[in-house]
């Protein structure tokens, strides 16, 4: 059985990745998936309840069931998150109103996610 401590911690981040997730879906230049999929592993690591709710969730709820059941990830499936992610930094560096920090945070973002998503979704791909 886990530590009690331990357990909420990941509950608690799972919740945290959770909002991030939903910043993810709103705002453009912050992506979702790796905080859904770091949602998903930390509430299958503290909560088997707040892990069968986000399975049956419409959207996300197939992605983590494929990404946790070793399902492959064809290398165009990567790529495509990854230029979808580039799509929404580069619409909010042009579009918006924003002053240098904002946008060298958001490049910062845009670089940290890509390798993140690349890390997270080629361990499970498969070859092409």
């Amino acid at each position: 059985m886990m530590p009690s401590a331990k357990k909420y911690l990941y509950i608690f981040l799972g919740c945290f990745f959770i909002v991030l997730s939903y910043f993810g879906i709103i705002m453009p230049g912050i992506p979702a998936i790796p905080f859904i999929l770091l949602a998903g592993w930390c509430f299958l690591q503290s909560s088997e309840r707040l892990y069968n709710w986000m399975l049956k969730r419409k959207y996300i709820g197939p992605m983590l069931q494929k990404y946790f059941s070793g399902e492959k990830v064809s290398k165009g499936a990567i790529w495509f998150v990854i230029s979808q992610l580039w799509l929404s930094v580069i619409i909010s560096l042009f579009v918006f109103p924003l002053n240098t920090i904002a946008k060298v945070s958001i490049v910062v973002i845009g670089v940290l996610s890509s390798i993140v998503i690349y890390r997270l979704l080629d361990r499970k791909s498969g070859k092409e």
